[in-house]
């Protein structure tokens, strides 16, 4: 995969508000879509499949590093900018979750870098109400009062609009992310100016985005939340500042067709440079595919090994091998650990010791045995009234031997005892007999 990163909202690389967009990802879904956009931690990612409505130029699907998004701005404007989307008119038909964006992208004529791009994007009115948890909303960033009513919009993303007195107040804001993350799907935009020049910031931590440096969803709801309360009109274009608190100048226009009250639509515009030209290696297969059915990896696959083994499936042990101690169960291959001095012997199974088993007493003794007991760690009846368990059956030491380290051995299973199956005991006997263990077999062997 060949993706991009597109600084938009900028008139020059390393400024505005980079989006990664990556091309041709009909086979990844929305998981791997979601992990990628975590692994590029930018604020917004884009993915442009095959498109599915009539008419449509491309399908976009936007995440941030948490979610995926209806509808964004500057996302849609910097999939516009990268070279993967290119068509024979001078207009784009986007397929987004909120229905179909049009783009008029141009080349940008005052612009000297070949890869800047001037477009503009219309797209249906936002949906305005009030907000009804003003006084709680407006603690977060501490802010004591807003200029104008406090309204919702709803243009995919839910923004909330708080006017402040000036850019100075607004340049000295330092919100409470904690406190703003408890609105589910809400970023709030704090914005100040006056005229046709207006400065924003946006902070949305409800969608792993601390501060935006450019909001193309925001920049529309603003222009028509200044002109519903008389600091603008219809057909004059404002002027957003937006990132210059966060060292990332984003400039973007927007502009309100209509009459009157009356609004038809919205129109935001900016510049979009191309930054960044790379290849990711993903692999575009679902992601709970792995080795274990004997394929081979490659360099686009996600490896996902299983105990240590590259490239092919592991080994199958037979069930009665694993069962078996020494040479059998070398050569069936499994894999035994060397036993510790003073511990019992494994039995069944994988290298676990029997079930009932006894092990020093690591108590204060006096080193005549009073301390140096036995007892079960596990499973032993409590004295009653004591809430302790008893120390077990006292055993002598050898001679020679601390009591400390004296460990009494547990009566070995019956499958230690020689009472094996006959398909074990054969195994064992081919196996001793590969590794010279045994005499050449008699005639006859089976």
């Amino acid at each position: 995969m060949h993706p991009y990163v597109v600084d938009a909202f900028a008139e020059q690389p390393l400024s505005g508000n980079p989006v990664a967009v990556f091309f041709g990802s009909d086979d990844l879904n929305a998981q791997q879509m979601q992990r990628i956009a975590r692994e590029i931690n930018l604020s917004e990612t884009t993915f442009v499949p095959r498109p599915r409505r009539p008419g449509s130029d491309a399908r976009v699907r936007i995440f941030t590093p948490i979610c995926e998004l209806p509808f964004a701005g500057h996302p849609l404007l910097g999939t516009v900018v990268a070279p993967g989307l290119r068509t024979e008119g001078d207009r784009l038909r986007i397929e987004t979750a909120t229905g179909v964006i049009l783009f008029s992208p141009e080349r940008a004529p005052e612009c000297a870098d070949e890869v800047a791009i001037w477009a503009s994007v219309r797209r249906p009115v936002p949906v305005g109400q009030p907000f009804d948890r003003t006084g709680e909303l407006l603690q977060a960033p501490g802010v004591s009062t807003s200029t104008l009513p406090v309204e919702m919009h709803v243009s995919g993303p839910r923004h909330v609009l708080v006017g402040l007195e000036s850019t100075e107040a607004l340049a000295k804001v330092n919100p409470d992310h904690r406190a703003l993350s408890r609105f589910p799907d809400l970023a709030v935009d704090c914005f100040a100016g006056g005229g046709t020049v207006w400065r924003n910031r946006t902070f949305s931590p409800a969608h792993g985005v601390v501060e935006d440096a450019a909001t193309g969803s925001a920049a529309g709801p603003l222009a028509i939340h200044l002109g519903r309360h008389g600091l603008s009109t219809c057909g004059r274009r404002i002027e957003i500042a937006q990132g210059v608190e966060i060292g990332r100048p984003s400039p973007m226009g927007a502009l309100v067709h209509g009459q009157g009250d009356r609004v038809d639509s919205v129109e935001v515009l900016g510049h979009g440079v191309l930054t960044v030209e790379g290849r990711l290696h993903v692999c575009p297969v679902p992601v709970d595919q792995d080795l274990r059915r004997g394929g081979r990896p490659s360099y686009r696959q996600p490896l996902r090994v299983a105990h240590g083994h590259r490239g092919s499936a592991p080994p199958r042990v037979p069930r009665a091998a694993c069962r078996t101690d020494g040479a059998a169960g070398a050569v069936a291959g499994a894999r035994r650990r060397p036993r510790p001095t003073g511990a019992p012997r494994a039995g069944l199974g994988h290298g676990r010791p029997p079930g009932p088993y006894t092990v020093p007493h690591r108590g204060a003794g006096r080193g005549d045995g009073s301390r140096d007991r036995l007892r079960h760690p596990r499973r032993q009846p409590k004295v009653p009234g004591t809430g302790r368990e008893p120390v077990g059956v006292r055993r002598p030491a050898p001679e020679g031997v601390h009591p400390a380290d004296h460990v009494r051995r547990p009566r070995a299973p019956a499958v230690r005892r020689g009472r094996r199956s006959p398909v074990v005991r054969m195994a064992c006997l081919h196996a001793c007999h590969e590794h010279g263990l045994l005499p050449e077999p008699a005639a006859g062997w089976p």
